[in-house]
């Protein structure tokens, strides 16, 4: 029975979601604000979060730091207000789907069973330089071996990863990365600073990069060179 650990102050769709998720045969954990449920995170491990943006005690951006502190999990967000800066920036964090109320039911289903089945299949080969065959995707993040040591990513720096190995040595435009990760509303800053977040997870120096270099005034470059 896979574990649903929802937080969502509004009493209303708390029970809605947990009502329906429990017919569903998911085990439900509801709790109305971020810290009860971090505290349960201290000692439990769901199988997903669903979280709504706007809690009495802890901001989005408070939460989402808390929570990867002790779950790795995939996570989806609801939001009240169709504000886009807020779902891009929670995506960006590494969240992995949202839903803007009102929603059905159904619709929520579908999504969590999305959610992990993207979780449990994607896969990627090791690096050059290790010693692994092959790295599982464990849910919400990706993880690579580096020198022998394990090293995390976000979903988005983890699909980027990937599609910069699947076209080694291309020069690949940032509008075809903006495509690839189906961010429409991505500006041109949010790939750098995603590009610059990668660097400084894989590359010996960020600051002089050799594995994703940059090509002035069309954008960037997989060389597929062992470390």
């Amino acid at each position: 029975m896979k574990k649903v650990l929802i937080i969502e102050e509004n009493k209303t769709m708390g029970q809605m979601m947990s009502f329906y998720l429990e017919e569903m045969e998911y085990h439900v954990d509801w709790y109305v604000n971020g810290e009860s449920a971090l505290h349960k995170l201290t000692h439990y491990k769901p199988d997903i979060i669903i979280f709504n943006l706007i809690l009495p005690d802890l901001n989005r951006h408070e939460l989402i730091i808390e929570i990867q502190k002790h779950y790795q999990g995939p996570m989806i967000i609801i939001s009240n207000k169709r504000n886009t800066s807020d779902v891009v920036q929670a995506l960006e964090a590494g969240v992995d789907d949202f839903l803007y109320v009102p929603f059905n039911m159904r619709e929520l289903k579908a999504r969590i069973e999305a959610v992990l089945r993207r979780g449990m299949t994607n896969m990627v080969s090791p690096l050059p330089g290790s010693n692994h065959q092959t790295t599982q995707l464990e849910k919400k993040k990706g993880t690579v071996y580096l020198d022998n040591q394990l090293i995390t990513l976000t979903d988005l720096e983890f699909k980027l990863l990937c599609f910069f190995r699947k076209n080694p040595n291309r020069v690949i435009s940032r509008e075809t990365l903006i495509r690839h990760l189906n961010y429409e509303r991505k500006r041109e800053q949010s790939i750098n600073q995603l590009i610059f977040n990668l660097r400084k997870k894989i590359e010996r120096n960020p600051k002089l990069p050799n594995r994703i270099t940059t090509v002035r005034g069309i954008g960037y470059q997989w060389n597929d060179l062992s470390f």
